[in-house]
């Protein structure tokens, strides 16, 4: 089972590109995959717990705009995205109605080593693979999702760029401004 699961991961992430999904597209041309998880905009991010640093759960979400990162070491678009995801978090750290969370199903005791080793300064939380799974839709890694204050999926992208600077780009402009005005709204 864990094969097949890192398999279809491994599958998924060989297309080196992303795809947003946002409530104002409904194209009925699309993948399917892609037509498929649209369905997931509006609806609740879903109950966790998890554990890195500190334990966070689902009450963490409450009453603020959240960006969920998913992600693997040996995910080469997880990776790539990392410094993007650096950028991200340092301009949206000070908002106090935002928070930035990462979750991966590296082992918890490796958590503090990949931190150090890719430079995160974002927090970075242990879920188990079955966990991110359902918490990330199936999508696969790397997967982005913007939670808004009512714990609803605002956003999603998954997929990721060839290169940091196409990342950084992307994750830019795919989320800062929606996060800005979805925490405006608090």
């Amino acid at each position: 089972m864990k094969r097949n699961f890192l398999l279809l991961v491994l599958l998924i992430n060989s297309f080196a590109f992303a795809q947003t999904i946002t409530s104002a597209e409904m194209d009925t041309s699309l993948p399917p995959m892609v037509a498929m998880r649209k369905t997931t905009i509006g609806k609740p991010f879903g109950a966790f717990s998890a554990t890195g640093d500190s334990v966070i759960t689902t009450e963490a979400f409450k009453g603020k705009t959240v960006f969920v990162n998913f992600w693997f070491e040996s995910c080469a678009p997880c990776i790539t995205e990392l410094d993007g995801l650096n950028t991200l978090y340092k301009q949206t750290k000070n908002n106090a109605n935002f928070l930035f969370v990462s979750f991966t199903f590296e082992p918890i005791e490796k958590l503090k080593t990949l931190r150090e080793k890719y430079g995160l300064f974002y927090p970075v939380y242990h879920i188990e693979a079955k966990g991110c799974q359902r918490l990330n839709r199936g999508l696969g890694f790397p997967t982005n999702v913007l939670v808004d204050s009512a714990g609803k999926i605002n956003h999603l992208v998954f997929g990721g760029a060839k290169d940091k600077k196409s990342a950084e780009e992307f994750l830019h402009n795919e989320f800062y401004q929606k996060i800005i005005a979805l925490s405006e709204q608090h």
